[in-house]
């Protein structure tokens, strides 16, 4: 009898873990969308303690990556550069297959001036989503930051070919008007 109950408990406790999870990641969303930061990273960081725990979620790997790809992109808005390319950097060894988190990590990497790595992360992910408007924005961002304006001009211009009347061409044009 007692070890029927056990492993009901058992089962009850990883439900709750479950769950409990589940509402840190909707209170973080909430956050998120209210623009509180700081308390979306740690709504952020409280599912991710629940999933690394033992018996909730087994470290499911495609769950892990996107809460430390939200972490991480949450923490370049609060100006934690080094913990967002922490953050971003796991996200990648759960599943490197996905563009999002080389470019946030590239973007993390710019912030902090180092200009190789965001660089060597942009081609990583410009070889995943070829084009991607949001890839070559960063692109050109980096080139500005490096005083490379004739390649950020370039790279700026052909989103504004690729993807005309799009939000990311409206930025693109706006970037061109500020490098003269």
């Amino acid at each position: 009898d007692m070890a029927i109950g056990g492993a009901a408990d058992v089962a009850e406790r990883a439900k709750q873990a479950r769950l409990t999870v589940q509402l840190n990641i909707q209170a973080a969303l909430a956050w998120k969308a209210a623009g509180d930061v700081d308390k979306a990273y740690m709504a952020y960081s409280s599912a991710l303690s629940g999933v690394t725990s033992k018996g909730s979620y087994d470290g499911n790997p495609a769950l892990l990556h996107e809460l430390y790809l939200e972490r991480g992109t949450l923490q370049i808005r609060r100006g934690q550069y080094r913990a967002a390319a922490a953050d971003l950097t796991l996200a990648i060894e759960q599943d490197d297959r996905g563009f999002e988190a080389y470019l946030q990590r590239a973007k993390a990497y710019r912030k902090k001036r180092d200009y190789l790595k965001a660089g060597i992360d942009l081609k990583i992910a410009g070889k995943i989503a070829a084009d991607h408007p949001d890839i070559l924005l960063e692109q050109g961002i980096l080139y500005r930051a490096q005083n490379r304006k004739l390649e950020a001009g370039r790279v700026w211009r052909k989103i504004i070919t690729l993807y005309p009347g799009s939000e990311t061409a409206t930025i693109a044009a706006t970037n061109i008007d500020l490098l003269s």
